[in-house]
């Protein structure tokens, strides 16, 4: 009783909002990963704040995935399609993996032009030290396998790239994560014909009749952005 009691408040200003304001106003969180807020929402924040002055966004930046619902979290922005029916998955941006390395570890590794070349470089992988360091690619003619020699592991992407910047190996990034290095050329492209699965990025929010007029305004814009592509574009 008392869990859903908590809930009255907002339930009560959001029908006060919506019955009595023709403008979007109030708090709205949204929960991300750390590398997806400080590459990609600063620009948002600033581009929201002047079109809704009304509506202050409460950023949550956390690698592990609250629950929406148990943390009163009101939206998330998240890596991959959760299959969850007390949730609704919004897709924002797909895109595909490419491997990179700084044009400093290519000249001192040299040319890397074969499968056999990529299983002695060394590598910088995403996961964690427990994970099976075997890499799935794909190419014209379907999936290969490569099995790095040496190898470091990271949990973050961010921190991947600046790892590949700073020379230390190969490794799978998605080009929205390092579009501005790869543009400048600190990162260039190893076996373009190399590509890694395809990553989602979906915006979620709990599955409930009514949404509040600032929730809706903030996914309506979200998905109408589309922040990943958006960067893209800019730097082509």
């Amino acid at each position: 009783v008392y869990e859903q009691a908590k809930k009255l408040r907002g339930i009560l200003t959001d029908l006060e909002s919506n019955l009595y304001s023709s403008k979007p106003k109030g708090r709205v969180s949204i929960t991300m990963p750390h590398h997806i807020a400080h590459l990609f929402m600063p620009e948002v924040l600033q581009a929201f704040r002047g079109l809704y002055p009304e509506i202050e966004l409460d950023l949550i930046l956390d690698d592990h995935r609250l629950n929406l619902i148990s943390d009163e979290v009101d939206l998330a922005i998240r890596v991959g399609v959760p299959k969850d029916e007390s949730i609704i998955a919004r897709i924002m941006h797909e895109e595909k993996v490419s491997l990179f390395a700084s044009p400093e570890y290519l000249e001192k590794f040299g040319e890397i032009t074969s499968l056999e070349s990529l299983t002695k470089c060394r590598w910088v992988l995403l996961g964690k030290p427990s994970n099976n360091p075997t890499q799935h690619l794909f190419n014209t003619h379907g999936e290969v396998s490569i099995e790095p020699r040496y190898y470091s592991f990271c949990n973050s992407p961010f921190m991947i790239r600046n790892m590949l910047l700073k020379g230390l190996g190969v490794g799978k990034l998605l080009p929205s994560i390092a579009s501005q290095e790869i543009k400048s050329g600190r990162l260039v492209s190893v076996m373009p014909s190399l590509t890694g699965q395809t990553v989602s990025f979906s915006l979620i929010y709990p599955s409930r009749m009514q949404i509040p007029l600032r929730i809706r305004t903030t996914i309506d814009y979200l998905l109408d952005k589309n922040i990943f592509h958006s960067g893209l574009q800019q730097d082509n």
